[in-house]
């Protein structure tokens, strides 16, 4: 019994552990699973850390009847002091046919690492993302999201 429970409090202190560099991280999910053109995700965070190094992503849930096997994202974000930044996004969904990410049936999950990057200044970042598809409707997404975490090691 002593064993079981040892095993069991290394495994929730071992998960517990993984997200420690998270500094942000929210998906929202996607009306009907049809991501309009002119349907913005936006978040604001308020950043302290201006000294450790951020990997940036954006979170992206889709079905498997998700019609291409790219997406594309704008993502604009504004600065405290009002400076904005624009990024075009792309990420390759599938390989040789087959879906990347994590898969549970028919929903694929994609962290897509887009910018590892040291905030400038401390203060409140919006980040607002679109989809950047020449269809107004895009069919089979169901949740996205941005995660910020804290980069153990930055890869050049």
């Amino acid at each position: 019994m002593r064993k079981i429970c040892l095993i069991i409090t290394l495994s929730v202190l071992g998960f517990s552990s993984c997200d420690s560099n998270k500094i942000f991280d929210a998906s929202k999910d996607i009306e009907n699973n049809q991501w309009n053109r002119h349907e913005k995700i936006s978040y604001g965070i308020d950043i302290k850390d201006t000294i450790t190094p951020m990997n940036l992503f954006i979170n992206f849930r889709h079905a498997d009847f998700f019609p291409y096997s790219d997406v594309y994202f704008f993502l604009k974000t504004t600065f405290p002091d009002g400076t904005i930044l624009n990024d075009t996004i792309k990420h390759t969904l599938q390989e040789d046919g087959q879906w990347k990410g994590d898969g549970a049936g028919n929903i694929w999950d994609n962290v897509i690492l887009f910018n590892t990057f040291q905030f400038p200044k401390k203060g409140n970042y919006a980040f607002e993302i679109e989809q950047a598809s020449r269809d107004s409707i895009l069919p089979g997404v169901m949740a996205v999201g941005l995660r910020i975490e804290k980069c153990e090691k930055v890869v050049k």
